[in-house]
């Protein structure tokens, strides 16, 4: 018996476009599965491609958006990390908060990112989206409404203004604990090398 898989996805790909930004890490605490806040756009400034979105751009499609949109690891919509909580444009940008799953690749990702932090290294964030209406003036694409898909945790992004403002743990002392053997192991591994 053979048997189909079917992913949506928008019938003219070239539509599709992705949108890169910078983002800072601020490390919490909670016994969820995890949680990541911040900006996933900003408004009102050029990104690396030259393209300004406006605010206003997110209002038509935000409640789909809040409904319907996931969070995953670098526009792999077959790699979900996670749901949207919430999202709403304020003076800034687009606000979001995404709850993690608790599944092995969502932590694995909860927990890179939150060792960025601990290193002092910026979260790239993007947005995966489809723009219904835009305008050039001087060279720069003024983005007005936007089709929200999904926000993504990529490698590089194009915006460096967008910042994650809380990336939460999955339980109240994992985070202690995985410290804790990870001191453990380099005391064992100091006892051996004064052994040899």
């Amino acid at each position: 018996m053979l048997a189909a898989l079917f992913v949506f996805m928008p019938t003219k790909l070239e539509a599709l476009e992705f949108k890169t930004s910078s983002a800072e890490l601020k490390l919490a605490i909670d016994e969820q599965p995890g949680v990541l806040e911040g900006y996933a756009a900003v408004f009102d400034n050029a990104d690396r491609d030259g393209d300004v979105i406006v605010k206003g751009a997110f209002a038509k499609t935000l409640e789909t958006f809040k409904s319907c949109g996931f969070l995953c690891d670098a526009h792999d919509w077959h790699t979900e990390l996670g749901t949207i909580l919430d999202a709403k444009e304020d003076d800034f940008g687009l606000w979001i908060a995404a709850q993690f799953y608790s599944t092995p690749d969502a932590q694995t990702a909860r927990a890179k990112i939150a060792e960025k932090r601990a290193r002092n290294r910026e979260q790239q964030m993007s947005i995966g989206f489809k723009t219904l209406n835009s305008e050039r003036t001087k060279g720069v694409r003024r983005i007005l409404d936007i089709d929200l898909y999904e926000v993504s945790v990529v490698a590089v992004g194009a915006n460096p203004l967008t910042r994650v403002t809380s990336v939460k743990a999955i339980h109240r002392d994992l985070d202690a604990e995985l410290e804790a053997r990870r001191a453990q192991l380099r005391r064992l591994a100091i006892a051996r090398l004064r052994r040899a």
